[in-house]
């Protein structure tokens, strides 16, 4: 069986412009976006139930999988009303139950607000969800030079502190530098992984 729903926003349209700000502020941006404009659209996804469990499968092609995590439990659902803002679905009921499994399965338009700003000449764009108000972005402006030198100097003071204390630990010239190799590619990581979060969180 398949069902049609949609959910109405939990974050409308007038808070975007706020919570952008705040979004920009907590990456070290301080200046204020201007010409802020915001249009709603619905996503569709498809949610598939299968024994006990739901899970979120994007039913339209989007640079955003992301959009497969998103909790949907707080958002009210309806039928469908804003016919004219819902995107159609690409992939076929039958396609998404096959991939899926699912036992029951649910059409769901769920509700983004497309964004876009201008900052210092410059035009942005991103995506936020409008049950939750994550914001998904590829690309932001450049963070201002005081909150990327804080950033910078706790970086290289915590990586001294590991270094210094593996060194004062571990015995022998080779285990140290096994040791150092192994952390760097550990911090390595961990910095991609943060710098992935940052811009899509």
């Amino acid at each position: 069986m398949c069902l049609h729903q949609q959910i109405e926003p939990l974050v409308a349209a007038a808070e975007v412009p706020g919570r952008l700000r705040r979004w920009l502020s907590r990456r070290d941006i301080r200046r204020a976006p201007r010409d802020v404009r915001v249009e709603t659209e619905w996503w569709p996804l498809w949610e598939a139930h299968r024994a006990g469990r739901t899970t979120l499968m994007l039913a339209a092609p989007s640079l955003w999988p992301e959009l497969e995590a998103l909790d949907l439990s707080g958002g009210r659902r309806s039928a469908p009303t804003a016919t004219d803002r819902l995107v159609a679905p690409q992939i076929a009921a039958a396609a998404a139950q096959q991939r899926t499994g699912a036992e029951t399965l649910r059409l769901v338009h769920v509700p983004i607000h497309v964004l876009t700003y201008r900052m210092e000449g410059r035009r942005y764009a991103a995506w936020m969800d409008g049950v939750g108000g994550a914001v998904l972005a590829e690309d932001t402006p450049v963070a201002d030079s005081s909150g990327l030198h804080r950033r910078h100097l706790q970086i290289v003071l915590g990586t001294a502190a590991v270094f210094f204390v593996e060194g004062c630990v571990i015995e022998g010239f080779g285990p140290t530098l096994l040791a150092f190799a192994a952390t760097g590619i550990a911090l390595n990581a961990l910095l991609r992984r943060r710098a992935a979060r940052w811009v899509r969180s």
